[in-house]
Order: C-alpha cells, then structure tokens, then sequence
C-alpha cells in the first residue's frame, strides 16, 4: 500500500469513527430521554456487564476487575442488591467469601439496555459473520499497537488514556 492509499484508508477510518461514535451518541442521547437508568461503562452497570459475562463470581474477584475502590464497589453493590439486580450470598466453603451472581430481574435489565441501544445492526449491517469476525481480530490488534504506544509515551498522556478508556465521558 502506498502513502497517498494508507492516508485514504486513515481519513475513510477516522471518518467511519466519528460517524459510529455520532450513531451511539444519538442512541445514548435518546436512552437518556426515556429514562433508561442502566449506563454500561461506570459504576452500576460497569457491574451488571461483568455479572453479564461471569456469574456467579466472588465479591472479591469482581471488586478487583472493576478498578475502583472496594468501598465504593461494595456501596454499589448493596444498590444493586436492594433493587433485586444481584443476589449476595456467603459461600458455604469459606464463610469470609461473598459470591454475587445476577437475578432474573437483572438479566432482564441488561437484556432491555442492550436492545434499546444496540447500534450493532445499524454499524455492522453490510459485513457477514466472517467479515464481523476479522474486524474484531483487526480491532483488538489495534488496540494492543495503540495501547502498548500510549505506554511507551507514559507521563499525563498515559494517565488520561486509562481514564478515558475506563470512561469515555470524562474526556467529553
């Protein structure tokens, strides 16, 4: 590929990235109309999306993939709790372990959040399953190049990269 094709390829993809972050923002704008309460990426729902994947799991093994102070995870997870999204129970083989998992109720509410905001179809309509499947292997190389090039850079811009890939809005 030459210079003036990878310069058409980067402007197509940074073209295509702002169109799709343009397509999720109008689709979170109109969640928020309506009241969804569920945000995937922080706090409460940060939880619910690591419940989604992995459930049962210990309190303490939960705490530790969410990057947070284990206070603050444990307030959160009493909300939750409280509002029947997730059951907490002491394991019967060590008593000093808390096991959470998800309740119906819970999966029914990642279950609405995920079809009331689902860009995927919108995003990915034209690629079949192969061609999915090799954007997501491209992707997650990407991401690798970009996160081991971000390290190497270290200092403030490093910092503000891990908070923004945590949480995106704090750099809005």
């Amino acid at each position: 590929m030459n210079k003036i094709e990878e310069r058409n390829l980067t402007k197509n993809f940074m073209e295509y990235t702002q169109l799709m972050y343009w397509v999720a923002r109008k689709k979170m704008s109109f969640r928020k109309q309506v009241g969804t309460r569920l945000n995937r990426m922080v706090g409460q729902g940060q939880i619910l999306g690591i419940l989604e994947e992995e459930s049962p799991i210990s309190q303490r093994d939960l705490v530790a993939r969410l990057d947070m102070k284990p206070q603050s995870a444990s307030e959160i997870i009493r909300k939750l709790e409280k509002k029947g999204l997730i059951s907490r129970w002491q394991s019967p083989e060590d008593k000093r372990v808390y096991i959470v998992s998800l309740t119906p109720a819970g999966e029914k509410e990642i279950d609405q959040f995920d079809e009331f905001v689902d860009v995927s179809p919108i995003l990915l309509e034209g690629l079949d399953d192969d061609e999915k499947v090799e954007l997501m292997r491209l992707i997650q190389k990407m991401r690798t190049s970009l996160d081991a090039q971000v390290e190497k850079e270290g200092g403030k811009l490093r910092g503000q990269y891990q908070r923004f890939a945590r949480n995106p809005k704090e750099a809005e």
